[in-house]
Formats: structure tokens, sequence, C-alpha cells
């Protein structure tokens, strides 16, 4: 079986979930013995990153295509519409990019199976930046629906698709498994303030000003040496935005707004902190939110994201993101007793390891591929 994925931005590149979640996906369907190509545009690549070659790889053939500009993908989409015909099938992994589009296109003509992963493009917050561009794209899609299996990774998304394309439309439900780190040891007590943390994207659909109304109005975290750290990409300046609403809510000495980590850093961060907080008015997933988990570090999620399983686990708290809300809960978590905190550590790691580990789950994608490619995937379903 031939896999292809025609992408925007793809690992070592850290430009979103798709860069990684393909990436682990990709490793875990080689180990298996399938033959996987990967072709990306060189947006976000390192500069010792080689260009335009193949290049063969533990998540199987991959190429970096130059390009200018990264909406303008010219070269990836003439290079993808020349390997179509000869792949199995084309696994797409958002609705409105255009290389995303004309792969769509040829792999329909050339009548391969065709996966495709909405990545929380069709959340009310999403639709609405743009909204003219994109109901004009969705229109377009409609009228092919029937020939595309979706990909949800979560109930609500399922339901998003249904929305836009129609009931009877074919879904595959299956969550992001990522490659979990290891878990790191501990950090020396005391070396650092014990803080919050958010780590993402530094963008209003994130709910950041709801998250600083919420530190401003719990009282434990006011009266306590907490402090609250966000980190990620502020490609539009959003930052300074949420630096003035700090300083006007007085906490500008106990938030600070920090820029994007990997790597070893970025799970150290993920492992100190004393919960990680994701507030956001909408989110197909959050690979964040696994990745805190597998460093045993609970979630305070709002009811934005599909992370109902938080609470039902032990593992963390799922709720409405207005301020009182979110405030009342951070008073409950920053409070717990110590015996408590703990359980919640543990079982936080137990949920990353059972439901989410790509090396223990990756064979749930190679059954939906292959159902896929020999005609046994007739309906929607969510694969056990």
């Amino acid at each position: 079986m031939h896999l292809f994925y025609p992408i925007g931005t793809f690992y070592p590149a850290q430009s979103g979930g798709p860069s990684n979640s393909v990436y682990w996906l990709a490793k875990a369907l080689v180990r298996q013995g399938v033959n996987v190509t990967v072709l990306s545009t060189d947006t976000d690549q390192p500069d010792n990153t080689l260009r335009n070659q193949w290049l063969t790889t533990e998540a199987g053939r991959v190429r970096y295509v130059s390009t200018r500009h990264h909406n303008l993908p010219w070269r990836s989409i003439w290079q993808s519409w020349q390997l179509i015909p000869t792949v199995d099938l084309v696994h797409l992994t958002s609705l409105f990019y255009p290389l995303s589009l004309a792969a769509a296109v040829m792999a329909i003509r050339h009548q391969k199976p065709l996966v495709w992963s909405p990545r929380g493009e069709l959340a009310p917050a999403a639709l609405a930046l743009r909204p003219w561009l994109k109901q004009l794209v969705l229109k377009g899609i409609r009228p092919w629906a029937s020939r595309i299996t979706f990909h949800a990774t979560s109930r609500e998304e399922m339901r998003q698709i249904r929305t836009h394309f129609g009931p009877d439309v074919r879904v595959v439900e299956l969550p992001n498994y990522l490659e979990l780190p290891p878990l790191l040891p501990p950090s020396v007590p005391g070396a650092l303030p014990p803080y919050l943390l958010y780590l993402g994207r530094l963008h209003p659909i994130k709910a950041l000003d709801r998250l600083l109304e919420a530190v401003a109005l719990s009282a434990v975290f006011r009266n306590g040496p907490w402090q609250l750290r966000l980190v990620g990409t502020d490609a539009s300046g959003y930052g300074a935005t949420l630096r003035q609403q700090a300083d006007a809510l007085g906490l500008g000495h106990r938030v600070s707004i920090e820029p994007p980590v990997a790597s070893e850093i970025k799970q150290r961060i993920l492992a100190d902190a004393h919960a990680l907080v994701l507030p956001s008015h909408s989110e197909n997933f959050g690979n964040v939110v696994i990745e805190a988990l597998a460093q045993g570090t609970p979630v305070v999620a709002s009811l934005g994201t599909p992370w109902s399983i938080l609470p039902a686990e032990g593992a963390g708290f799922w709720v409405a993101n207005d301020p009182a809300t979110l405030a009342a809960t951070l008073d409950t978590c920053l409070s717990l007793p110590t015996g408590k905190y703990a359980q919640y550590r543990q079982r936080a790691i137990a949920l990353a390891t059972a439901q989410f580990d790509i090396r223990t789950n990756g064979h749930r994608w190679l059954s939906t591929y292959t159902a896929l490619t020999t005609n046994q995937l007739t309906t929607p379903l969510c694969v056990e």
C-alpha cells in the first residue's frame, strides 16, 4: 500500500499540529511496512533542511519543495499532480489550503481513495475568519463529498462535517496520536516559582484574554506565589494586546509572554507546570493536551475543546471559558491537597499512554487505510 500526504508544512517545521501529527503517523505506518510519501513546502524549515530532493527518512520518502509564497505553492501542486496517479490513497490535512484543494481534484479525477482531515477548520470560530472565501470553497467541495472519507478527531468535529457536507457523508473518527516523549524527572523543588501554563499559538481564538481575567479573579492565584506563562508563536502581534491587558489588571509582574519552544525545553516547561490551561473558544483537538498529560501535568480545558474525558479520567477539568467559571476552576486546581494532586498527575500519564500513544494505536489508522483501499469501508464509523 502506497500512501501520499501532500501537506503545507512538515516536521521539523513546527507550524501547527499537523506538522508533527502527520510525521508521527507516517513513522508508525513505515514501521508497519507501509510505503509512505510526503510532499511539503519548505515553509518554516531550518536552513539545513535539504530542499527539492527526495529524502529517505523514518517517515518514508519526503520532499521539501522550495516555496516563495506559502499560499501559492505552485511547484508543490505540480509535483503532487505527478505523484497522485502512482499512489493508492491520498490523505489531506486542510480544507482550504491550495495544495490540498489541487490534490483533491487530482485524486478524484484518478479515482483514488481520498481522506480529508478538516483539523478544526469547520468550527464556527474558524469559519468566521474570511467567511465568504471559505463558504465558496465548501460549496465547491459539496458535490464531491460522496467521493471523500472525512476524518474527525472528535464527535463534535464529526457533527460539523455532517452539518456542512450532509448527514450521510462517510466519516472516520480517530484522535490524533502522538509519539509520546520520555517522562522527565521532577525539577528541584523551589527552582522556579510555581506556574500555570498556556502553550500554543497566541491568537484571539485561544481566549487568552479570558484566561487573564480569570487569574485576576482567582483569589488563590492572586494571593499566592503563582505565575502565568503564555508560551507560543505570536505572528499577529496579539502578545502586545495581552501584555497591555495584564498590566491593566495589575498582573504585569505575574504574567510572562514567551517565544515558542521545542524539544526537551518544551517538555521541561510542560512537566514543571502545575497545570496546562487551554481556554480556547474552539479547538478541534489540541496536541499540547496530550503532551502535558504525558508529563503528568493536569489540564484545564474549555468546553470549546473536545476534552470531556479529562474529568472522567481524573486527569483535569473541562469547563466553560467565561472568566468567572475559569477562575473558580483555577482556585480548585491550585488548592488541591498534595495527595490528590499526585493522583491527578498519575492519572494524566495513564490516560496519555493508554489512549493517545501512536506506538500502540497506529494500527487503527492502518486498518482504516486498508479498508479504504480494498473498498471495505462504506459507512461512517468510529474506529475502536
